[in-house]
């Protein structure tokens, strides 16, 4: 997948973002300042700033350090010392975002600070018995 931003011209080469390559990516949405990326598996991933849930990754202060959080512990505690309701965190990493097992999303969309997914579950489905 490739990106670009405001000051990407026609003439400009954009951006390869190497987490998504080779991924089928075969949908790509965009919010106001988030984006996220479904692929031919059924994963949807997301990244820009998370304000509200508006990537579907959670609360950043609740994630272990790395994708779809804070890089490390120091940035964690430097965040939470300047943080605002209104703040946002950046996830410069495009991450997937879980659903569960068994589930497979077969369409996304976005706008504003909003993000949502169609998901379908594919794990067994157990008939219903009718008792005599």
């Amino acid at each position: 997948m490739l990106e670009g931003d405001d000051g990407t011209s026609a003439t400009d080469n954009a951006k390869a973002l190497p987490s998504l390559q080779n991924r089928g990516v075969i949908s790509v949405v965009l919010g106001d300042y988030h984006w996220g990326a479904l692929t031919s598996d059924g994963d949807f991933f997301t990244w820009g700033w998370f304000s509200h849930g508006a990537l579907g990754l959670g609360d950043p202060f609740k994630r272990p350090p790395g994708p779809g959080g804070f890089a490390d512990e120091h940035a964690r505690a430097q965040m939470n010392r300047n943080w605002y309701a209104d703040s946002v965190v950046p996830v410069t990493e495009p991450t997937k975002v879980e659903f569960g097992g068994g589930k497979f999303v077969i369409a996304a969309t976005a706008a504003g600070w909003h993000t949502g997914a169609l998901v379908i579950n594919l794990g067994v489905r157990h008939a219903s018995r009718c008792e005599e």
